[in-house]
């Protein structure tokens, strides 16, 4: 921002300011900031009822007096810890909503979903994951949108995968691309368990990371429009419907999965502890 300011130390992008400096920057960065815009505007109304007009005069006030206007006036981005139903809808898994809020707050978008990336991969028992994945509609809500002869295909090779795998095919393709998803699901039936099921968990962590990103959009539009102070009801529709409409995928909650033999391995443990057949 300064990139002027101060003695370089070290590398060219990296500089040492003075304790004026680091004030002066402190200051722009504060009275230019769009949080505080709001008190700036109530600063300058009392300043113009009273005998001091002066812009820098207003500056230093704002200065002095904004981390304490900030706690006092500045809702959080949620109090306390998300619900497990937020997570839920994120994550159809009750253990991957359980330690999801056992671990929240979380700090922003990044946090809850390196959080969540760690906890999905390296952690979750197979189990969870099958749960996750049962809870998405039939490869049928794809053959919605495709033509005759695609639909038919659509429909045949889904069930051709649930039989084989013992899941629904999910995919992170937009439900609307019928010829890509016909593509993949064909593709992806060749392959063995051990590597279906693997390919299967990374697309569902990019619906998981969509919805976390809409979940953290609808709070910070819910504290930029100062709604009451539930902090975590996540409405449903919001955080299913549009996943797949606007820009997700093959995929929908409601289904039953977890029932074919296919599935010998241990489901209680992590993917790495288990032998696939």
């Amino acid at each position: 921002m300064f990139p002027g300011v101060g003695k370089a130390v070290g590398a060219a992008s990296f500089y040492n300011l003075t304790p004026t400096e680091k004030f002066q920057a402190h200051r722009h960065v504060l009275v230019n900031s769009p949080a505080v815009e709001k008190y700036i505007e109530a600063i300058k109304k009392r300043q113009l009822r009273s005998r001091t007009r002066s812009q820098s005069h207003i500056d230093s006030v704002v200065h002095r007096e904004f981390s304490e206007w900030f706690k006092r006036e500045v809702k959080p981005l949620y109090s306390g810890k998300l619900e497990e139903r937020d997570f839920f809808l994120c994550g159809t898994s009750i253990w991957f909503s359980k330690a999801m809020v056992q671990a929240s707050p979380f700090s922003s978008l990044e946090h809850a979903t390196s959080y969540a990336r760690d906890l999905w991969f390296n952690r979750s028992p197979i189990q969870s994951w099958l749960d996750v994945f049962s809870a998405h509609l039939h490869i049928d809500e794809a053959a919605k949108f495709a033509p005759g002869p695609i639909m038919l295909e659509l429909e045949q090779f889904g069930r051709k995968y649930r039989r084989k795998f013992g899941f629904v095919f999910i995919t992170s393709t937009n439900k609307k691309l019928s010829h890509q998803i016909l593509d993949e699901v064909k593709a992806r039936y060749e392959n063995p368990l051990s590597v279906e099921i693997g390919i299967t968990s990374r697309e569902e962590f990019i619906l998981i990371e969509r919805k976390l990103a809409r979940l953290w959009d609808r709070l910070i539009q819910e504290n930029v429009r100062e709604t009451p102070e539930e902090s975590g009801e996540v409405v449903q529709d919001s955080m299913e419907e549009d996943d797949v409409v606007n820009n997700d995928s093959s995929e929908e909650v409601v289904s039953t999965v977890n029932k074919a033999p296919k599935i010998t391995f241990d489901l209680n443990k992590i993917p790495e502890e288990n032998c696939f057949v």
